[in-house]
């Protein structure tokens, strides 16, 4: 008689997704409902392909810690990006397309009236730089191994920084942490902006 070959600890088909290493087990019930919600929509991800429910799950539950950090975020930060949002959907529907970031007339419409809004509300006053007590990061910083240095002499400088680390970490498209002060919802959050800017296969 053929002897059942026992599973050993941590075998069988590996998840696939942003959560896929997992060290902690969780047993719940839910209304079916809900559970259908969350297999249809599990179905539709990965281009299609589809992940496992706890994965869809987990995805879940992690936007909605994401929403927490972006509510104690400061205001007028947050009003910021719901103006930007809104330039890009007006910019869409007044140039007749239905997304700004493929279409090069509504995507510079986008980019020149946000930077016309910002200019309007630019604060008075002098430019100084930031004093160091304040921002304690100028000089290296070290992002999946690659070195970037933060400048703090002008607003100039720290932008094209900014602008080099942001366009880095788009094209890595990464669901890891990469650095001290960057958590893994960030990470997460900038692997679907990737995702959704790149999805025709351009390069930032």
């Amino acid at each position: 008689m053929k002897q059942k070959r026992e599973r050993a600890p941590g075998g069988g088909r590996k998840p696939s997704g942003p959560f896929a290493k997992n060290d902690a087990q969780l047993t719940i019930r839910m209304p079916a409902d809900m559970r259908k919600q969350l297999e249809l929509s599990a179905g539709r991800r990965l281009d299609g392909k589809g992940w496992k429910l706890t994965q869809e799950l987990l995805y879940r539950l992690q936007r909605s810690f994401d929403r927490e950090r972006d509510e104690r975020r400061d205001p007028a930060m947050r009003a910021l990006g719901y103006i930007l949002a809104e330039v890009i959907a007006y910019a869409a529907a007044l140039s007749g397309t239905e997304q700004s970031r493929a279409d090069p007339f509504a995507f510079r419409t986008a980019k020149l009236a946000f930077t016309s809004i910002l200019d309007a509300l630019e604060p008075k006053g002098k430019i100084r730089p930031p004093a160091i007590t304040n921002q304690p990061i100028l000089g290296d910083a070290y992002i999946r191994g690659e070195r970037f240095e933060i400048p703090g002499n002008t607003p100039e400088a720290l932008a094209r920084s900014i602008r080099d680390i942001i366009l880095f970490r788009l094209a890595k498209e990464t669901n890891e942490p990469s650095a001290p002060g960057f958590t893994q919802q960030g990470e997460l959050a900038m692997s679907q902006a990737a995702r959704a800017l790149l999805k025709k296969g351009e390069q930032p």
